[in-house]
């Protein structure tokens, strides 16, 4: 009996690694505009993250999705003026659940297969006037683009440090992050993310924080549970 228990759980630890899954896009070109198309199987549910030349899918329901390809004829960017997602292929629903525009260049798609068996995907996202950061001008003239990433990139830094510290909270998803130019807070990034406690469930959280948009230095941090 425990030999048989202790060869259940070693066929386990495959399928359960393979719920959180990395993929390198296969890139032909360059430009400021461009286009991606990613093909998955998918049984159950399961949310592709794209950022750069990487692809993240991690499987919330049902068996372990699949890559099967991930192909651009230009790097995707960290910014763009206009991106469009556009479900191509597959029985269920797809959905753009985070636009790269409010998410400094993350973009999340939700498949849900609503029947047995493991259905392919495919889905195209496409952009026009990108950039990954190395050149052009925040709004204003006032700040270098790339002072407001690391701006952002040191917010989260910071929130994931205070939402452990005052809130208990591990394993951090940023649903948005978001630069303010409401007139009078142009220093402020503030946006959304979902976390566990120790031990409970997953909750949504609201976070701002106060920056120094010129060299990405960090002022304070807030952040509220919704609801509250």
């Amino acid at each position: 009996m425990k030999a048989n228990i202790a060869l259940l759980a070693i066929l386990a630890i495959p399928a359960f690694s393979q719920r959180d899954v990395t993929f390198e896009a296969e890139v032909r070109g360059s430009g400021s505009s461009g286009k991606c198309t990613i093909e998955v199987n998918v049984d159950g549910v399961a949310d592709i993250t794209i950022r750069g030349n990487q692809g993240r899918m991690r499987t919330q329901e049902g068996q372990p999705a699949r890559w099967v390809r991930f192909q651009c004829n230009a790097p995707f960017p960290h910014n763009m003026r206009e991106f469009r997602f556009r479900g191509i292929d597959g029985r269920g629903r797809q959905v753009l659940l985070q636009d790269p525009r409010n998410s400094n260049g993350s973009a999340v798609v939700r498949i849900e297969d609503p029947k047995g068996g493991s259905e392919g995907y495919t889905f195209d996202i496409e952009w026009r006037d990108g950039f990954s950061g190395s050149g052009g001008g925040f709004p204003g003239g006032r700040r270098g683009d790339s002072s407001a990433h690391d701006a952002i990139r040191n917010c989260q830094d910071s929130v994931r440090d205070r939402a452990g510290r005052d809130f208990n909270v591990r394993d951090l998803n940023f649903t948005s992050t978001n630069i303010d130019n409401n007139s009078g807070r142009r220093d402020y990034i503030t946006g959304s993310f979902q976390g566990r406690r120790d031990g409970g469930r997953s909750e949504r959280f609201d976070f701002s924080c106060q920056v120094n948009l010129g060299n990405g230095s960090i002022r304070s941090v807030d952040i509220r549970p919704l609801g509250r």
